[in-house]
Order: C-alpha cells, then sequence, then structure tokens
C-alpha cells in the first residue's frame, strides 16, 4: 500500500493531497503518551491489535507492526488474528470495540466522497456507531453536501468533514491499498 493520512485515497474525488497532520513521528507520540500519564508507555493498559486472519503473510505483517508499535512505544501491543465475521461483530459492537485496536479498511461502491464519508463516518452510520465516533460539525457537514447537486461545493464540504475526521483521530489512516492487476490484452 501507499502511505496516507487521508480517510479518501488518491484518485477520487475528495482526496486532501498534501496531508500531514498525524505523519509517523513516534518522539511526538511518546511526548503525548507522557502528557498523558504514560511515560515511555509506563502503566498503559495492554492493547490487542484485532485483524481479519487472511493467512500467514498478513498474520505475519500484524505481528511486525505490532512488535514495531511496542518498540517506539513502550507498550504492550498483542496482533490477534480473527475471523472476518467475528471481528466485524467486535468492531461494531460499542461494548467491545473500546478495547481493542482493528485494523480494517473501506472499499468504495462508488467514486464519490458521500461513499467514502456519510457511509462510513457519520454518527449514525454502523462503522461509526460501533466504534463510538460522533461529531455533530461533521455530520452536518456530511449531511448538506450530501443534498447539494453542484460538485465544486459539495467537494469543499465534505473536504471540511474530513478534515475534521483528521483533526478528530477518526481512525489511524496509515495507507490505501495498491492493487495491480495483469490483464490478458485479448
Amino acid at each position: 500500500g501507499a502511505p496516507t493520512r487521508t480517510w479518501i485515497p488518491p484518485q477520487f474525488p475528495g482526496h486532501a493531497a498534501g496531508e500531514t497532520r498525524n505523519a509517523f513521528d513516534p518522539a511526538r507520540a511518546q511526548e503525548l503518551l507522557a502528557a498523558a500519564g504514560f511515560p515511555a508507555g509506563a502503566g498503559f493498559p495492554a492493547v490487542t491489535m484485532a485483524f481479519h486472519d487472511i493467512g500467514p503473510e498478513e498474520t505475519a505483517r500484524m505481528e511486525r507492526l505490532a512488535a514495531g508499535l511496542a518498540e517506539l512505544l513502550g507498550v504492550e501491543v498483542t496482533a490477534t488474528p480473527m475471523e472476518s465475521n467475528g471481528l466485524f461483530e467486535q468492531v461494531l459492537d460499542p461494548a467491545t470495540h473500546p478495547d481493542m485496536v482493528a485494523n480494517g479498511g473501506w472499499c468504495a461502491d462508488f467514486p464519490d466522497p458521500q461513499n467514502w464519508l456519510s457511509a462510513y463516518w457519520h454518527s449514525e452510520a454502523a462503522t461509526a456507531v460501533g466504534m463510538g465516533y460522533s461529531n455533530p460539525e461533521a455530520d452536518a457537514l456530511m449531511e448538506e453536501a450530501d443534498r447539494i447537486v453542484e460538485n465544486e461545493r459539495r467537494l469543499q464540504l465534505y473536504g471540511q468533514a474530513q478534515d475534521l475526521l483528521v483533526d478528530d483521530v477518526a481512525g489511524i489512516f496509515y495507507m490505501h491499498n495498491n492493487l495491480t492487476f495483469l490483464i490478458k490484452p485479448d
């Protein structure tokens, strides 16, 4: 995948090229942990990082990520492979989601910011409900953009909503998948 700091990927309407907030910065993360009362990660609760069990390569990748987070931040992170349905049930359940970090993603049904934002991050969307994310200001921006036909204004409103997602750290946006296809010419 390609590193990112935004939710909407490149080549989709509404992508925020040049976003730098929440970039990889272990020193800043350590400062924030210390300010929250967990210097060098001391006393921070153990973190379970759940992910789709799609095979040994994914497990190895997620274990490397967990080990890297533990090394950089001094926190205990356990990579836990889960069957997709069980993972989705836990992610979408407000009772269980706050106790875990889940690696997941989204693939748009159609190339429009509405499908990336309103369908996923609006306070009434199943995923946002499950994750406990709610921002009335972002909701209002998405709702207004959803009703507008004029594209330039829609993109502006969706851009403001995405800015709020990044400010809120609604999710840790770290990569967009790159897919390569080989198509026989005939």
